[in-house]
Order: C-alpha cells, then sequence, then structure tokens
C-alpha cells in the first residue's frame, strides 16, 4: 500500500498585476537611492522598506534569513517580503512565486493575495502620501581609501604631538 502525504504543499504564486505593481512600486523606491562619494568619505541613502498603513513592504536587498549554522543570509535583488495581519510573504518579483510565507491556518489564499495586491497598489497610488506610505530609511557614511589614510595620519601626528609634549 502505497503512502500519500496530505501535507503537499502547492507551489503559490502572486498574480501578475501584483508583480507589475510591485515593479513599479520598487522602481519609485530605488529612484530615491543616493550614493554620494567625496575624496575622504561617502554617504549613502536607500529607502530599504515601506509601511504602508499596517503592512510593512521591504526590499529584499535589506532582507536575511538563518540558515542551518545560525548564518545570517540574504535573500537579495529580486525579491520582497510583505507583512500585514499576521501574514508574511515573501516573493521573487521576476516570476512571482511565493518563496516562503507564514499564514493563520484558517485564512484563505485568495483573502490574502487579495488583501496583499491592495496593500501594493495602496503603496503605489498613494507613495507621495506621507500619512498613509512611510518611508523606511538606510544611511550609511563612512571614510574612503584616501579617508582612513589621512585619519590615521592625523591619529598618529596627534599621538607623535602627545609624545613630545610629555617627554
Amino acid at each position: 500500500m502505497k503512502l500519500q502525504s496530505i501535507y503537499t504543499k502547492k507551489q503559490r504564486y502572486i498574480s501578475k498585476e501584483m508583480q507589475n505593481n510591485t515593479g513599479k512600486l520598487l522602481g519609485k523606491i530605488h529612484s530615491e537611492a543616493e550614493h554620494k562619494v567625496f575624496t575622504d568619505y561617502f554617504e549613502i541613502s536607500e529607502i530599504r522598506g515601506l509601511k504602508i498603513q499596517d503592512a510593512f513592504f521591504k526590499d529584499g536587498k535589506f532582507l536575511a534569513r538563518r540558515d542551518s549554522e545560525d548564518r545570517l543570509t540574504a535573500y537579495g535583488k529580486g525579491k520582497s517580503m510583505l507583512e500585514f495581519d499576521k501574514v508574511r510573504l515573501i516573493f521573487d518579483n521576476e516570476n512571482g512565486k511565493i518563496l516562503e510565507h507564514k499564514k493563520p491556518f484558517f485564512k484563505s489564499w485568495k483573502s490574502i493575495l487579495n488583501k496583499a495586491h491592495n496593500i501594493i497598489l495602496t503603496g503605489l497610488n498613494q507613495y507621495n502620501n506621507n500619512d498613509i506610505v512611510k518611508k523606511i530609511w538606510y544611511k550609511k557614511k563612512g571614510l574612503t581609501p584616501t579617508g582612513k589614510l589621512k585619519a590615521a595620519k592625523d591619529i598618529m601626528d596627534t599621538f607623535n604631538k602627545l609624545f613630545k609634549e610629555n617627554k
């Protein structure tokens, strides 16, 4: 007698329209990124996610999961995450495949995907309305190789100056 699993995992996909709207929303997000490089330092500011009413939408570039050895591994570009209610969807932007999900047992996929589509649509249509869509920024400043050399030289000069004064 052949045993058959009742827990077969059916592969889920987001709709083509949601896929297109997600691409447009990510285009708006990426268009606001600023990368400034000066001689001594650099500044990066990018939007890593959006809070659309009570939901969160994040770019896969800023998402990571723990592997079997408890190391963080990035999902990478081309992936997105949408969290709302007690639902989390991580999907591929190119083919619409839902890679990972967390959902309440009694919540239907149809209602989840409809709500997800409405959230993405709201984010796209109300993108510049700060009451509905709040942008979550990632900002970083650092030294370029030239800036690091200058900083090291300044530290050494200060150290040498203090050392000579104490002699």
